[in-house]
C-alpha cells in the first residue's frame, strides 16, 4: 500500500532541524513561534502525513497548516509578515532614548525614586522638551521587546562593599497622614517614636494644614499603634477642640485590632517602600530624611484619591460567612 505524500512535505538541512528543535523545547520561545516550529519539524519527519493529520495532531485548522508550510517554503521564516497600516509614529532614536533612560537611575535625573516604573518614565519624558509625549503602555511595549524591566528589584543587582552593607547608621521614624478626599500625603520625620512625636506631627502638620485650607472637621482614622496612645490622644483632641472655639473639631476613629490594612495610608506606605526604600542605599539619616520628604513632594504632584477594589458588599459577605461559623463554598453548602 503506497503512502500519499503531503503536497507540502518539507526537507530540512540538519542545522535547520536542530534550530527548530531548540525553538520547540525552549521555555522562552513565544507560543506562536513554537507551534510553527513544531509544524515544520513534523512535516520534515513525517513527509507522508497529510495536512489533515498534522492539523489534528497540533489541534490547529488545516488552513493554518497550509499557510505556514507555504510561508516556510517561501521565506524560511516563522515570523509574522510585516503588517500594513499607519507608519511608525516614533523614530528609532526616540525608542533608544527611552530605553537608555530606563537603564539609568532616576536620581541622576533629579527624580526621588529608587527605580523607574512605566508611568514615571512616561511622566518624565512628557516633561522633557526634546521628547514627544508617550503613553506608559507604549513605553511598556518597547521595554518588553528589549527585555528591560527597571521596576523589578533583585538584591544581587545592587552590590555594595561589605563594610558599607553591614554598617547600620540608625533609623528614621516617619509620621504620615493621607487626605482621603484628594490623595495628598503629609509627612514628618523624627528620631524617636513616641506619642509626643506623633502629637507634634498632628499640631505642626495636620492641624496647621487644616486651618490653612479652611477645614472645620478633621476625621482621624487610626490603627492601634503605640504612638497613637489610645488614652492620651483622646484627651489631647478634647483639649484641642476646646481651644478652637468651634472653629476646628478633631474626631477620632479607631480601627479594629490587627486591621491596620483598612487604613489607606498603608497603601501609600507600600508605595514608599517599593519606589524609594528598596534598595535602601543611604549614606546618612539626613540623606534618608531628605529623600523621604522629596518623595512625598514628588508623589503629591500627581496625587489622586485612592479607590478601594474591595467593595463593602464583599466585606459584609466575608464577615457574615465568618460569623455563621463556617466557610461557604461556591455551591452554597456550609463547609
Amino acid at each position: 500500500m503506497h503512502s500519499h505524500h503531503s503536497q507540502h512535505s518539507l526537507q530540512l538541512a540538519s542545522e535547520e532541524l536542530h534550530q527548530l528543535k531548540l525553538l520547540v523545547q525552549a521555555h522562552r520561545t513565544p507560543q506562536a513561534i513554537a507551534r510553527r516550529a513544531q509544524l515544520i519539524e513534523l512535516s520534515h519527519i513525517h513527509p507522508d502525513w497529510s495536512t489533515k493529520q498534522i492539523a489534528r495532531i497540533l489541534n490547529r485548522h488545516e488552513s493554518w497548516v497550509r499557510k505556514w508550510r507555504r510561508r516556510w517554503n517561501e521565506t524560511h521564516s516563522l515570523k509574522d509578515a510585516p503588517r500594513s497600516g499607519a507608519p511608525r509614529r516614533f523614530s528609532s532614536e526616540v525608542r533608544a532614548q527611552v530605553t537608555a533612560l530606563a537603564c539609568s537611575l532616576p536620581r541622576s535625573h533629579g527624580i526621588p525614586l529608587s527605580r523607574w516604573s512605566r508611568v514615571e518614565l512616561a511622566r518624565h519624558t512628557a516633561q522633557t522638551p526634546s521628547m514627544p509625549t508617550l503613553s506608559a503602555s507604549t513605553i511598556g511595549r518597547w521595554l518588553t521587546a528589549e527585555r528591560v524591566r527597571p521596576w523589578r528589584y533583585h538584591s544581587w543587582q545592587h552590590i555594595q562593599k561589605p563594610e558599607e552593607f553591614l554598617h547600620r547608621r540608625g533609623a528614621v521614624n516617619l509620621m504620615a497622614a493621607l487626605s482621603v478626599a484628594d490623595g495628598l500625603v503629609y509627612g514628618q520625620c523624627s528620631m524617636r517614636k513616641r506619642f509626643v512625636d506623633f502629637r507634634t506631627f498632628l499640631e505642626t502638620i495636620v492641624v496647621a494644614e487644616a486651618k490653612q485650607r479652611g477645614i472645620q472637621t478633621i476625621a482621624l482614622i487610626l490603627d492601634n499603634g503605640t504612638t497613637h496612645a489610645s488614652k492620651q490622644l483622646p484627651q489631647w483632641a478634647k483639649e484641642l477642640n476646646a481651644r478652637s472655639d468651634g472653629k476646628l473639631t478633631m474626631q477620632l476613629y479607631w480601627l479594629p485590632t490587627n486591621a491596620s490594612w483598612l487604613d489607606q495610608i498603608e497603601i501609600w506606605f507600600s508605595l514608599l517602600q517599593r519606589d524609594l526604600l528598596q534598595p535602601n542605599h543611604f549614606t546618612s539619616l539626613d540623606e534618608l530624611e531628605q529623600a523621604i520628604l522629596a518623595f512625598i513632594a514628588h508623589y503629591n504632584q500627581t496625587a489622586k484619591p485612592l479607590k478601594w477594589s474591595y467593595t463593602v458588599e464583599q466585606l459584609e459577605h466575608k464577615l457574615a460567612t465568618r460569623l455563621s461559623g463556617g466557610a461557604k463554598p461556591k455551591d452554597g453548602r456550609v463547609a
